[in-house]
């Protein structure tokens, strides 16, 4: 991770002007808990023309680290503005509305207007989950089996959702998704981070 900090600093150097070399080094950070950092890097991002979702996201999330939940929820809802289907952004979003005052109807604002898409399937099926709403959530999943009846991450998701209800799980103030084969990880999904620095 240092080796790959030096590069993404060696590349904003290199190209002052680049957003996109101020988003890497700003997910970078991030991912190496420097919210602080991530926060600089992010903002510089964008004041240089950076338009990415992805970089609203590591921006949102150093904010959310760093305490500062209202501008968090602003720039998790500037992500989706910037890609509708941003089912990361939409979970954090979504999460973080939940923890804060366990409203469901505001947690789940944005993703009511958001596309049909398999990956908003998963986040929707969490958060009603989350919110104590089971029987929703399997009607959401089971929607989206019947669009991809292969797809993994429906099947696991599924699996599980049935698991926890013959339990009696309760309410949960914290959720995750679960990942197929067909869902990319946060890394790739803010996208360049993932490759060497100096590659953009």
């Amino acid at each position: 991770m240092a080796t790959a900090l030096n590069r993404c600093r060696e590349a904003v150097r290199a190209r002052p002007e680049s957003p996109v070399a101020e988003h890497n080094l700003a997910s970078v950070l991030g991912d190496m808990g420097d919210a602080a950092g991530a926060l600089r890097a992010s903002e510089r991002a964008l004041a240089k023309g950076g338009r990415a979702p992805e970089t609203q996201l590591v921006r949102a999330r150093a904010l959310q680290a760093l305490g500062a939940l209202d501008a968090a929820e602003q720039g998790y809802v500037a992500a989706i503005a910037a890609r509708a289907d941003y089912a990361t952004a939409h979970r954090d979003l979504a999460q973080l509305r939940w923890m804060r005052t366990a409203d469901l109807s505001h947690a789940m604002a944005e993703l009511a207007g958001a596309p049909a898409s398999l990956e908003l399937a998963l986040v929707r099926s969490t958060v009603l989950q989350a919110g104590g709403h089971a029987d929703a959530a399997a009607i959401v999943l089971d929607e989206a089996l019947r669009r991809a009846p292969g797809e993994i991450a429906l099947l696991l998701a599924a699996a599980a959702l049935a698991a926890k209800t013959a339990r009696g799980a309760a309410p949960s103030r914290h959720f995750g998704i679960a990942r197929g084969p067909g869902q990319r990880r946060d890394g790739a999904r803010r996208g360049r981070s993932a490759a060497p620095c100096g590659a953009h």
